[in-house]
Order: structure tokens, then C-alpha cells, then sequence
């Protein structure tokens, strides 16, 4: 969850309004979809107004109403959650970026983390805590959880903002995980790996509860435009490479990586373990981690994962909301 809608919804009028500009529309050209919808309204709604947005947090209410209906949009404990994803997440031009989907490797600390980040699971009161206020006030309400129990943009949205919060949690603990490893700690070290690992399984978990975050239909999708036997395997095969190594030779890994139940329970999670194995198994072996050996079982994976036949559920599982509360608790109370 990323974006400047404060530059989204005035840049593109002034620009339009600047003497002898050219400029007669705005566009998106995404290289994936079923995320940061505000994002692209904001800019879309640019084309259909005769001037720059005034009020931008007026605009995000009237988003969240007409994303939500009445019971939730009007509600007080959903509105000040938006207003804290404007000021959090939605007023920066930075990506906000994950690991869990990339390729396992110790943490840069000059290029992985935060500036809110201090050390072991403490951190300043930066945007990361907010995302953290903001999830609370959208699945603690009772008669906000009724509304949205049905309702796909706000479970969509919760499904959302919580990955964004555990693979955050996620990072944090990569760091641990690289300063136990250095500091020679063991037992901090099996810890942080264990928690890597639990991490990664919650995503599953809290993913698989909304049908926009599965893996089984991509993948049966794929299947199901084959005529032939062979076209099924091979179109399965193209679903399953695409997501992860896209490429023979892994040309250009983890490029259209997803955040999807399936993948986070499946092939990230295996990724996550063998990279942890590896680095414990030297900790305890009193020997330096080896990165060729971990990369060779570690790359043997990837590629067997894009021939193996594995199905995933194309229907939700679980409730999101109760779900959230479960991890929350679990992580964050």
C-alpha cells in the first residue's frame, strides 16, 4: 500500500491548467491489478473534475463511503483509519515494499529497513505503528464486522492492510535474524527463524480468507483454456513459472511475484526454510553459513515447484475479519 494521493489528485489539474500545456488527459498503465484501488481513482478521477482537489481528506471519505455503503463509509472508527493510511501510506512517494516474496537473503540494513527501526521488535512511532492503529480500528467494531462480513471491497481491504503489517513484522525479524547470525547468538537465532517461519504461515492464513488473494485460480485457470493433455501441463507449467522464476534459467526471478495464500504456504515458506536451515545448521556446526550450498538446494526447489502439480483452493477459506483479530492479538496487542 503506497502512493501520493495529495500529487495524484492536484498535479495533473495544474499541469492541464499551465498555459501553452498539451497535457489533455491522465492514464495507468499497471503491471498488476487488485491493489491500491484508491490509488487509481485518485488519478482517474483527475479527467472529470475542472480543477485540483481542494480537500483531499474529504475526497478519501467520499472514497471509503462509496468503496464501503452507508453503515461502514459513515463510520467513525473507518473514517479515522483512512485518515491514518492517507497520512501513513498514502502521502509518500516511497514504495512500501516486502521481502516475504523475494528472494531469501540476509538483511541490508542501509537498503532494507525503515528509518523507524532501532532494534530487536522495538521501533519508533512511525508509519508502520500507524498501519497498526488503523487495522485495529477497522476490525474491532462489532457492527462494522456485520456489515463487512459479505461485503468483498472491505474484507479485500482488510486481507490488504494486514499482509502489509506481518510482512513488515516479517522484515523486522530478518534483521534479527542477520544480527543473531553475526553476533553468534544461537539461541536468538532459532528464535528469529522460528518467527520468520510463523510469519510467513499467517500470511497464508489471513490471504486465504479473500478470494482475491488465491493462487488456485490462477493456476486452474490456466488449466482450464487446455484442449489437450499436454497443453494443460504445459500451460500450468507457464502459470506456475511466471509467478516465480519466469524465465528457464530463473531470468527473471520473483518479477511477478504475488501476494497469494498458496504461494506464501507453499513456495515462499519453503524458500524461507531452507534459507533459515542453512544458517542455523552452520551456527550450530560452529561454521560459517554457505551461501552457494543454500542457493543450489534453494534455485533445485524453484525449479521443481514450476513442474510439480500441487492444487490450490479457488474458493476462500476462514473468516477475514475474525481471522485479523486472531493475528492482531497474536502479533500486536
Amino acid at each position: 500500500m503506497w502512493g501520493n494521493l495529495n500529487q495524484m489528485l492536484t498535479q495533473p489539474s495544474n499541469d492541464m491548467a499551465k498555459q501553452g500545456s498539451t497535457m489533455v488527459g491522465v492514464g495507468l498503465t499497471m503491471e498488476a491489478t487488485g491493489l491500491n484501488y484508491v490509488v487509481y481513482d485518485a488519478t482517474l478521477d483527475t479527467k472529470w473534475r475542472n480543477g485540483p482537489v481542494t480537500d483531499v481528506p474529504a475526497w478519501v471519505d467520499r472514497f471509503v463511503l462509496g468503496r464501503y455503503g452507508d453503515v461502514i463509509g459513515n463510520n467513525k472508527d473507518i473514517r479515522q483509519a483512512w485518515s491514518i493510511l492517507l497520512s501513513a501510506v498514502y502521502s509518500s512517494n516511497s514504495h512500501n515494499s516486502s521481502v516475504v516474496e523475494s528472494f531469501p537473503l540476509f538483511a541490508n540494513p542501509s537498503t532494507y529497513f525503515p528509518e523507524e527501526y532501532i532494534d530487536g521488535s522495538h521501533f519508533k512511532a512511525a508509519p508502520v505503528q500507524q498501519l497498526y492503529k488503523a487495522w485495529l480500528l477497522m476490525i474491532t467494531n462489532d457492527t462494522v464486522a456485520k456489515a463487512g462480513s459479505s461485503m468483498d471491497p472491505f474484507k479485500h481491504d482488510i486481507v490488504d492492510l494486514g499482509l502489509n503489517i506481518l510482512t513488515q513484522l516479517h522484515k523486522y525479524t530478518v534483521w534479527d535474524f542477520t544480527a543473531a547470525y553475526q553476533n553468534k547468538n544461537l539461541q536468538k537465532l532459532k528464535a528469529a527463524a522460528d518467527r520468520i517461519l510463523a510469519l510467513v504461515k499467517d500470511c497464508d492464513t489471513l490471504a486465504a480468507t479473500d478470494s482475491s488473494f488465491l493462487l488456485g485460480p490462477w493456476i486452474e485457470g490456466a488449466k482450464r483454456l487446455a484442449t489437450t493433455q499436454a497443453e494443460k501441463t504445459l500451460y500450468e507449467y507457464n502459470a506456475r513459472n511466471q509467478l516465480t522464476l519466469w524465465g528457464p534459467s530463473g531470468n527473471i526471478n520473483d518479477y511477478a511475484k504475488k501476494s497469494w495464500a498458496g504461494l506464501y504456504g507453499d513456495y515462499y515458506y519453503k524458500r524461507w526454510e531452507i534459507f533459515t536451515r542453512h544458517v542455523v545448521q552452520a551456527r550450530e556446526q560452529g561454521k560459517d553459513y554457505d551461501d552457494a550450498a543454500y542457493r543450489k538446494e534453494v534455485i533445485g526447489f524453484e525449479f521443481d515447484w514450476s513442474n510439480t502439480h500441487t492444487t490450490y483452493p479457488e474458493k476462500a477459506t476462514g473468516d477475514t475479519i475474525e481471522t485479523a483479530r486472531l493475528l492482531y492479538k497474536k502479533y500486536l496487542s
